[in-house]
């Protein structure tokens, strides 16, 4: 029975020895990191800041090409409906004249 008792003791006295270890060290390993983390927020956020300004341009611009493009396409409609009417008129006075 001693030896039981003396073997618990030993086993508490090395878990509070390993408890008292991780409640000294824990808290600066814990806290140590928060500077760092908020670093990376902070640099997240300003990358995302970026991006979506990025973003944001590229998208007026890509509404300014669409209305360019949308301009060009009814010019080039109204350019080969000329042609078209030109080409036409000149097909059937030639088929009158035969």
């Amino acid at each position: 029975m001693a030896e039981t008792g003396s073997a618990l003791y030993i086993f508490l006295v090395l878990y509070l020895a390993f408890a008292g270890m991780l409640w000294i060290i824990l808290p600066f390993a814990i806290f140590g990191i928060k500077p760092r983390l908020d670093h990376q927020a902070k640099t997240a956020n300003e990358q995302m800041a970026q991006i979506t300004k990025l973003l944001k341009a590229q998208h007026e611009e890509a509404k300014a090409t669409n209305a360019r493009l949308i301009r060009l396409e009814k010019i080039a409609l109204h350019v080969a409906g000329k042609r078209q009417i030109a080409g036409g008129d000149k097909n059937t006075s030639e088929k009158t004249d035969a």
